[in-house]
């Protein structure tokens, strides 16, 4: 669990809310919470069941009429007004056009990691970013890890590394093998993510020479901590 502390500027004042991990836990502490597994169906005082393994005290639902657009730096009135639902949680609001939030993935990713509390020495929900956890998803979903990369990171020129770099990445890929729990195993299989695969990745990174020295310290400590954990 997790307490986040948000100073609103209404009659709320400082406020705390906790954040769960498990619907037990959540159900323990607060027996009559109302859990939502999607957006569309949430309601304000609900829990709602964030992508990324947290269940969010969704604290209100506003709408926004976006009537105007802006074109070489003017603004212009549009023919269609489009309405949008704002939700808002604690430390992050998200804005979805009415018509799409059926299609809306929703990630917990507070805007700060100030006034977030936590009874572990480390907060899990700052170790990864909004784009490792929707690459980790597209993944997860059958996409091979590359082509993941594309289309998270289009504007990164050596998309080789990248890819790499996140293979190796620890948190990323604890993260992926604990929402595998939750799909079928053959989605993984057809993205090529297998444990062979990933053991090659490492083995190639560190026998290269000529491989980015970071990538090569990074492949060596999982190395090593498989050897220790199964030796």
């Amino acid at each position: 669990m997790r307490t986040v502390t948000v100073n609103h500027r209404d009659f709320r004042g400082r406020t705390d809310y906790w954040i769960y991990e498990t619907k037990e836990k959540l159900l323990h502490d607060i027996p009559e919470a109302n859990i939502s597994e999607n957006l569309a169906d949430a309601k304000e005082g609900d829990y709602v069941q964030s992508c990324n393994g947290w269940l969010v005290p969704l604290l209100q639902i506003t709408h926004l009429d976006n009537s105007y657009y802006v074109r070489d730096t003017k603004r212009w009135k549009r023919k269609k007004t489009y309405t949008h639902r704002v939700y808002h949680f604690p430390k992050q609001k998200l804005c979805i056009s009415e018509n799409k939030i059926g299609q809306k993935t929703f990630n917990y990713v507070p805007a700060s990691s100030k006034n977030i509390s936590s009874d572990e020495k480390r907060n899990r929900m700052y170790e990864l970013s909004k784009r490792k956890i929707q690459w980790a998803q597209f993944v997860i979903n059958g996409i091979s890890p590359e082509d993941a990369t594309t289309i998270v990171y289009p504007n990164v020129f050596n998309r080789n590394a990248l890819t790499k770099s996140l293979l190796l990445n620890e948190k990323l890929m604890n993260y992926i093998i604990d929402r595998t729990k939750k799909v079928h195993r053959h989605e993984m299989d057809n993205a090529g993510l297998t444990g062979e695969f990933i053991l090659k990745v490492i083995k190639s990174t560190i026998e290269d020479p000529n491989e980015n020295p970071q990538l090569r310290i990074m492949a060596m400590t999982i190395a090593n901590d498989l050897i220790m954990k199964y030796t």
